[in-house]
């Protein structure tokens, strides 16, 4: 799912194996990343709703 979702949005793919697999809060994963706290937040609401969408949610 992560890889379907890298090769729509590679960086929103890297937040959530940062946050979801290493452990890394949605700060220190923007840290990583070289991006700003709005913008991870921005791509975690993407990537939480792509998922949702692509895992037959509703």
């Amino acid at each position: 799912m992560v890889d379907q979702l890298a090769a729509h949005d590679p960086r929103a793919a890297e937040l959530v194996k940062l946050h979801v697999f290493a452990g890394l809060s949605l700060e220190r994963a923007a840290e990583v990343l070289g991006i700003s706290e709005r913008v991870a937040y921005r791509d975690w609401a993407f990537a939480r709703a792509w998922m949702f969408r692509h895992l037959g949610g509703n």
